[in-house]
């Protein structure tokens, strides 16, 4: 895997505009046997303190559950599932890494030996305020980064957006390598008022897996890659001036 954003070094930063990152894998509709529907009942009660007798075996499992802050949310089904870990528990890959074993023996009980799509994504919010002067453009332009902004705003998005109270843009990156994976950006702004002073500047990057089948094996790899790739695009996307911010103390 190799996009055009150069690497960084990995840090945990003080100050953060995450709000959160999921996980999603999708894997095809497993059959529903008697003894996969009793290992997923065991598994919900041993994990989670959830007692179920039985499972929709037509609908599959679709079972969503939680923390109680909401920080970590599971999403478990026949066909697909999902992990969410929003801030602020969220400070790293590492926090991930045990609740994914719990995803691997959910794959263990049911039998998926291979996964058809992985997707991460990441979600940074970064709120503004003008001071009564100028427009979202202008605080766009003191997020992201001129080669961002250079390379994909077009004059149109540039006149559009000046009557939006919402604006999104969505810009594609191929693996320059073997096209084996897609990163995409999807970066704007939501405004309070038509006037623009007051919102917040979103940004979203989204990578996946195009393989045919990734197998559960190479999980732990593809996803520490995935993560890794995320945090060099964040770091090609935006203004040093973030980073300095987010290196402050809170």
């Amino acid at each position: 895997m190799a996009f055009r954003f150069p690497q960084i070094k990995h840090q945990i930063y003080p100050k953060t505009f995450l709000k959160d990152v999921h996980i999603v894998f999708e894997y095809g509709k497993v059959n529903p046997t008697d003894e996969k529907v009793a290992r997923v009942c065991s598994f919900y009660e041993n994990h989670f303190g959830l007692e179920i007798d039985d499972i929709d075996r037509t609908k599959g499992n679709g079972i969503s559950v939680f923390s109680g802050d909401d920080t970590v949310r599971f999403s478990f089904d026949w066909d697909s599932c999902a992990l969410i870990m929003r801030t602020p528990a969220y400070k790293s890959f590492g926090f991930a890494k045990p609740l994914l074993e719990i995803i691997l023996e959910y794959f263990s009980l049911i039998g998926v030996n291979d996964v058809k799509g992985v997707l991460m994504w990441k979600y940074n919010e970064l709120k503004y305020e003008l001071d009564g002067v100028g427009n979202a453009s202008m605080v766009l332009k003191g997020v992201f980064s001129d080669v961002l902004l250079n390379e994909n705003m077009t004059d149109d998005d540039i006149k559009a957006m000046r009557s939006l109270t919402r604006w999104e843009k969505t810009v594609d990156f191929d693996d320059v390598d073997d096209k084996g994976s897609l990163l995409t950006f999807e970066f704007g702004f939501k405004s309070e008022k038509p006037d623009q002073l007051k919102g917040v500047v979103a940004l979203k990057t989204m990578i996946m897996s195009s393989a045919d089948a990734v197998a559960v094996s190479s999980l732990d790899g593809l996803l520490n890659s995935f993560n890794s790739t995320l945090d060099d695009a964040f770091h090609w996307c935006v203004k040093n001036e973030i980073i300095n911010e987010m290196k402050k103390e809170l």
